[in-house]
């Protein structure tokens, strides 16, 4: 599938609208493909909640630190910072890293709560939507 398929699938899943809509989000919003978790690197580091590997594997993909920080909601400094090393232990900023990239929270040794009166289990792109909407 090209590159603009899938994003703008992934576009249109998360704003409610079509694939066309694709070039009306910035793509630093367009997540990594949910293979990437899958791969053996990626899938240690997400085990051992090394946050910094998996900055770093994004990086090596092509992805900026800039949009990383735009998909994780961090400001800029904190993004280089947890590549260099810095760990990442607070279990709501793992949460939010996880939806923000479209990591499987599992991945990662996160539950979630099943509460209807929570977001903590919403798709991620159930939940992005809310984002963008104002909504969370």
């Amino acid at each position: 599938m090209p590159e603009d398929d899938r994003d703008g699938a992934w576009v249109g899943a998360v704003t409610g609208r079509g694939a066309a809509a694709a070039g009306e989000l910035p793509q630093e919003w367009v997540r990594p493909d949910p293979a990437v978790w899958d791969e053996p690197q990626m899938r240690q580091a997400l085990a051992g909640r090394d946050i910094g590997a998996v900055y770093q594997i994004l990086t090596r993909l092509g992805y900026s630190q800039t949009r990383i920080g735009v998909l994780t909601g961090q400001p800029q400094p904190q993004v280089p910072a947890i590549t260099l090393g810095r760990k990442v232990i607070a279990v709501a900023v793992l949460a939010r890293i996880a939806v923000g990239l479209g990591i499987p929270p599992g991945y990662l040794g996160l539950a979630c709560c099943p509460c209807p009166h929570t977001t903590r289990c919403l798709p991620a792109a159930e939940l992005m939507t809310r984002r963008l909407e104002g909504l969370v």
